[in-house]
């Protein structure tokens, strides 16, 4: 095969994986954003993001109202 050939042959498959790869990232948004159930990611002990489930849930205005938040001031004193 010619190196040409090789390339497109390249091209192609990576543009096929980032095709599949953009559909199961937005599959899993939408998944995560439509849950009933709340979601919050975190990162480095910290809030990063959460659905909208969440946000209802913790009885908060907004999004970044939580994730203003520190994890401590969610949980139950013991």
């Amino acid at each position: 095969m010619e190196n040409a050939q090789l390339y497109a042959n390249l091209e192609a498959k990576v543009e096929e994986r980032t095709e599949r790869l953009q559909q199961s990232e937005a599959r899993f948004r939408q998944l995560y954003e439509q849950s009933a159930d709340a979601i919050l990611l975190l990162d480095n002990g910290a809030f990063i993001d959460c659905n909208p489930a969440t946000v209802k849930m913790m009885r908060c205005t907004d999004k970044q109202q939580l994730l203003s938040l520190h994890p401590a001031q969610l949980s139950p004193e013991i």
